[in-house]
């Protein structure tokens, strides 16, 4: 199986999964929405600093993570940003970093567990 093959596969059967879920059985995690918020608000205040953008967040109960994208031409931290940046990928799950083709990058954060089932 060629490696797109593989990938649709996989994504038609994740599809039916969240598919057979419904949005009314999860509930927010309030300990993980909580640090999603923060994490949200740390990469806003960069992006206003920066001149980035954070993507559009979009939550779906039943995927149950919650992910953040933003985009910035120069993501340039020093002195007490450092620390802030440091506070903000504590609260993190997955974390990563991507040159895009546009000479920007995109920070992607993901944090697990924003819903959980109730």
């Amino acid at each position: 199986m060629e490696n797109e093959e593989f990938i649709k596969e996989l994504s038609k059967k994740y599809e039916q999964i969240i598919n057979k879920r419904n949005d009314a059985d999860y509930m927010l995690n309030q300990e993980n929405w909580k640090k999603l918020l923060s994490v949200l608000d740390y990469l806003t205040n960069a992006a206003q600093r920066l001149g980035g953008k954070v993507e559009p967040v979009n939550l779906i109960p039943r995927e149950k993570h919650g992910y953040i994208e933003a985009v910035f031409d120069i993501f340039d931290i020093y002195g007490d940003s450092v620390k802030d940046f440091a506070k903000a990928v504590e609260m993190v799950d997955v974390f990563s970093i991507e040159p895009l083709t546009t000479g920007e990058i995109r920070i992607g954060i993901n944090i697990n567990s924003v819903y959980e089932k109730k």
